[in-house]
């Protein structure tokens, strides 16, 4: 319900296209409403911003802080305005550990990542929780909607490779444009790959795409409706995925 979200104005925002944006904490309503609601557990996300003022609240209101820890931080250094390797293999991991230590428990995707998270020095109970995903939702998908798709992207009988992801740094696009031209060099079978996802990145990748002459074997696709998303995975004959920051890719699931 709307009139149970507080939406919080950014402070500052950073990056190539600003699209890296800092929540306006100081605002004395943040803290009325949440008072006014009266929760009984605090949900965190992230150990900035907010997250720090959650965890602020928790402690005033005597409620417990539960984390969801799902974002390797050190792949981001791109964002921070500190030098890159500091961050990378310092900074972030004593944030991550400092943050955890302070919540009354922890929430992870992957075992692995409960893992990660014990070896940094995390000794808060941590709790694995895969994500959940609505099935049969990704399975009804009609043949002739399926066509229909087909027929506006002008695709006949090629091999048809798909991603989703936000067009960043982090997430390796480069690696999948040069691993496309690669196999446009070493196979006469046809294909297309179809980039689902928009971001701050979208520009430089296509010159990389036009600079190699890929814009009949890979298209940038841009943002999708949720709603539409079932219909564009059926298209696909595989999934590529090749982003080095998940803790669970949400888009394999």
């Amino acid at each position: 319900r709307e009139d149970a979200v507080v939406r919080v104005p950014s402070l500052l925002a950073m990056g190539e296209k600003r699209e890296f944006r800092l929540a306006n904490i100081f605002l004395a309503r943040i803290r009325k409403q949440v008072r006014a609601f009266r929760p009984d557990v605090v949900h965190l996300h992230h150990p900035f911003w907010l997250g720090s003022l959650g965890l602020f609240m928790a402690r005033q209101l005597r409620i417990p802080a539960i984390y969801t820890y799902h974002t390797r931080l050190e792949h981001y250094a791109h964002f921070v305005p500190l030098p890159g390797m500091l961050f990378r293999n310092l900074i972030s991991h004593a944030l991550i550990k400092r943050f955890a230590n302070r919540c009354d428990g922890v929430i992870v995707p992957t075992y692995s990542t409960e893992e990660y998270l014990r070896m940094i020095g995390v000794t808060t109970p941590t709790f694995v929780q895969p994500t959940g995903i609505e099935y049969e939702r990704f399975q009804a998908v009609e043949t002739s909607e399926l066509k229909t798709l087909r027929d506006k992207l002008g695709l006949s009988s090629e091999k048809v490779f798909i991603s989703v992801a936000r067009l960043s740094n982090e997430k390796n696009i480069d690696f999948m444009i040069e691993a496309i031209d690669r196999l446009r060099q070493e196979s006469d079978v046809p294909f297309r790959f179809l980039m689902i996802g928009d971001g701050h990145q979208r520009d430089r990748l296509q010159k990389k795409i036009d600079s190699l002459e890929l814009g009949s074997h890979f298209t940038l696709v841009g943002a999708v409706q949720p709603e539409e998303m079932a219909l564009w995975y059926n298209l696909g004959d595989a999934f590529l995925f090749a982003s080095k920051s998940e803790t669970q890719g949400m888009v394999i699931l």
